[in-house]
């Protein structure tokens, strides 16, 4: 079902800000940017394999792929 209903949660720890964020299909990842926690982050879409890819980052918002290879972050301070 695509209504939401059957949603999972596997991101609760060490998390504030959350703001961008994209799938990465290809390599099953999903990856955000964090402006409380002033980092980009990946995981594994089932949770597991996390890492903090680029910190410090001042205040990163908007979060882009481009071609599942390069992500490219904004920051509404820098």
């Amino acid at each position: 079902m695509l209504d939401g209903s059957q949603r999972e949660t596997f991101l609760t720890d060490d998390i504030l800000l959350p703001n961008g964020l994209v799938i990465l299909h290809r390599r099953r990842e999903l990856c955000w940017v964090d402006a409380g926690k002033q980092r980009l982050e990946c995981t594994s879409t089932y949770g597991s394999g996390r890492r903090v890819v680029f910190a410090p980052l001042a205040h990163p918002f908007g979060l882009t792929v481009q071609n599942e290879e390069t992500l490219y972050w904004t920051d509404w301070e820098e």
